[in-house]
């Protein structure tokens, strides 16, 4: 049997359970009240009427005959003496029972039919005699026998309740228990089908996760050939350069092999420290370690740290103006400064003699920052690939220009962790236009941070 039938009857039985338990304890208690010699009685004289002809009982035993009437007659109550001769043949038709008084004593209940009309209790009085109070009302009896089949028909409407309740949660948990068994044996595009209840928030997190997963194998399967494809170009050209150097006859051939090893080797150590960056940025971004950045200040020590590397590119910051100028970005600091730096890199890299970095708060509330550059651009074919690892657009984007493709995929990642994302088109410059957005921090949110 499995986990979720297993549930399933572990519900049904607790409510059934419930039930019978409740019928028992109500039976136990009517048995209580009564005593066990009572049986008769038990099954006729509601516990609240038989507790108020204790007192009258008892006030009409020790009242002489002479003021009993009065006594009836002030407590509302009908009191008619019995004759021994009635008695007797009341006796001897068995249609009386003895009911235990709280307070000790007794007295004789009639327990005909439940369906006459009249019924009377009946009093022994301290001087002899008998006096019969009466007739009760009809809701003074408890039928016991019908309490017992109504409790027995709440059981039986309690079951098919949670039948009907838990039946929909039920198949809902065989589907999510299939789908991960599925999953289990290394079918990711399995999906557990979406149903309303209880189940619908589960199966959805279930499906996010199984797409996510599907998402990962597909990237890593796909970075596996790349890698293979990029190692294979260097290593070649290694082992080339190896097979020549024993064929160098001078020194200058051979420092001219030995300096294209060196160049091959620096660019077998950039693309594993590349591999290694790209394959750690889900891990090294923590949603926990994001806090407000000011771009301007950010973009200012970028820039700075960039015209060093790169003086014949004239790189500038473009403030907006207003209220954009002091977006603040929710981000971890490290991530965020590697993606923009590659960003910039990669447009420095690329154009003529300008760089052109600004921002400004999109529709949704991110913060878009821009990237212009003055280059040959991007065709509007490659726009979308060439966010993929190993990937470059055309010659002009080639590794002889710097780089092992990687950069821009790095940049994706990051931004996507970070809940944004990444296009590029065409600059106002005249080359490529690269547009990251950022989660903002709100200005009331930064100010609270800040103090």
């Amino acid at each position: 049997m499995g986990a979720v039938k297993r549930l399933y009857l572990l519900v049904v039985l607790s409510v059934v359970g419930a039930g019978v338990l409740s019928l028992v304890l109500n039976m136990f208690i009517m048995r209580s009240y009564f005593g066990r010699d009572s049986e008769p009685a038990l099954r006729h004289l509601r516990p609240d009427i038989a507790g108020t002809l204790d007192p009258v009982a008892r006030a009409l035993a020790a009242t002489p005959d002479i003021d009993r009437e009065t006594l009836a007659r002030a407590m509302d109550v009908p009191v008619t003496p019995v004759t021994l001769e009635d008695m007797t043949a009341l006796e001897q038709g068995g249609t009386l029972a003895t009911v235990l008084l709280t307070a000790g004593g007794s007295i004789l209940l009639d327990t005909t039919s439940r369906d006459s009309i009249k019924r009377y209790a009946y009093v022994p009085l301290a001087a002899g005699g008998v006096v019969r109070i009466g007739p009760l009302r009809e809701d003074s009896f408890w039928n016991a026998d019908r309490m017992s089949v109504w409790l027995a028909v709440m059981v039986v409407v309690a079951m098919v309740a949670s039948f009907v309740v838990t039946l929909p949660i039920a198949r809902g948990l065989n589907h999510l228990e299939r789908a991960a068994r599925r999953l289990s044996t290394g079918d990711f595009a399995t999906r557990a089908p979406i149903q309303r209840g209880a189940t619908r928030e589960l199966s959805l997190a279930l499906n996010t996760m199984a797409e996510r997963i599907e998402g990962l194998l597909e990237n890593h399967r796909d970075l596996l050939q790349a890698v293979s494809h990029e190692l294979r170009t260097p290593t070649a050209r290694i082992r080339f350069s190896l097979e020549m150097l024993d064929d160098a006859g001078t020194e200058a051939a051979r420092k001219k092999r030995i300096d294209a090893i060196d160049k091959d080797l620096t660019e077998l150590d950039e693309l594993v420290t590349e591999l290694v960056t790209f394959s750690r940025v889900a891990a090294d971004v923590d949603e926990r370690d994001a806090h407000p950045l000011a771009v301007a200040a950010a973009l200012d020590e970028l820039v700075a740290d960039v015209r060093e590397r790169r003086r014949d590119v004239t790189v500038t910051v473009a403030l907006p103006e207003g209220p954009d100028a002091d977006a603040e970005v929710l981000v971890e600091a490290r991530s965020f400064r590697r993606a923009m730096r590659n960003l910039v890199l990669n447009a420095v890299r690329h154009s003529h003699t300008r760089v052109e970095l600004g921002w400004s708060v999109a529709p949704d509330g991110r913060v878009a920052i821009r990237v212009d550059d003055d280059g040959d651009g991007v065709q509007e074919a490659d726009r979308e690939r060439i966010f993929e690892p190993f990937t470059r657009a055309d010659a002009s984007r080639s590794r002889d220009s710097g780089g092992v493709g990687l950069g821009l995929a790095i940049v994706r990642r990051i931004i996507e962790v970070h809940g944004g994302r990444i296009d590029v088109g065409q600059s106002p410059l005249g080359g490529a236009q690269f547009v990251a957005e950022w989660p903002r921090v709100e200005a009331s949110a930064g100010r609270n941070g800040a103090a």
